[in-house]
């Protein structure tokens, strides 16, 4: 069976679920191949606008289902992840909700939601959302790219840390040579 054939088969059982467990789905896929519930509850919570319903409470027994669905299980303690990496590829291309701007809207509200702790530990996941889809040039997300690459440097991941620091410089103000040369340097 091609890989297409097992993510198309996967979104048709997903298709059958409701529509609020279609988009915590999808949500749950952006967040990466792990996560934590309480990053997803927070992000539910936050994106009431397109949940048909706000019921926070909802969300655990939504993964609990997503669990006894085989889409999910637990990962340590309080994370959960997908069962396999075409299982989270099923879950975000199930819809045309998971666009560049809709990753991008996520990732800021990541960034700016969670706690220092937390944040630090999605560093990765979160920079990843934003890099996917912005499209504006703002000192800030220079900065998280900054701190994903040196991150990413710290661990040997050259590559990602190279990434990072592309996008960076991406984001710099065209101006940043002027009003604060410490972060092109720092990128550069």
């Amino acid at each position: 069976m091609s890989t297409a054939n097992v993510v198309g088969l996967l979104q048709s059982r997903m298709r059958k679920l409701s529509n609020d467990m279609q988009i915590l789905l999808q949500y749950a896929a952006c967040l990466g191949s792990s996560f934590s519930p309480s990053t997803l509850q927070f992000v539910w919570k936050e994106n009431r606008s397109i949940v048909l319903t706000d019921d926070v409470s909802n969300v655990d027994e939504m993964l609990e289902l997503a669990e006894r669905a085989n889409f999910m299980e637990p990962c340590g303690t309080d994370q959960l992840r997908w069962v396999h990496d075409k299982v989270q590829e099923a879950a975000l291309s199930l819809s045309d909700l998971v666009t560049p701007a809709f990753q991008f809207q996520l990732g800021l509200c990541l960034y700016h939601g969670l706690e220092k702790k937390e944040l630090d530990k999605r560093l990765f996941d979160i920079t990843d959302l934003i890099n996917k889809g912005a499209g504006v040039s703002r000192e800030e997300l220079a900065t998280l790219n900054l701190r994903a690459a040196k991150k990413a440097q710290r661990t040997s991941a050259f590559l990602s840390a190279s990434k990072y620091i592309a996008n960076g410089i991406r984001f710099l103000p065209s101006d940043s040579w002027d009003t604060d040369r410490w972060l092109p340097l720092q990128l550069y």
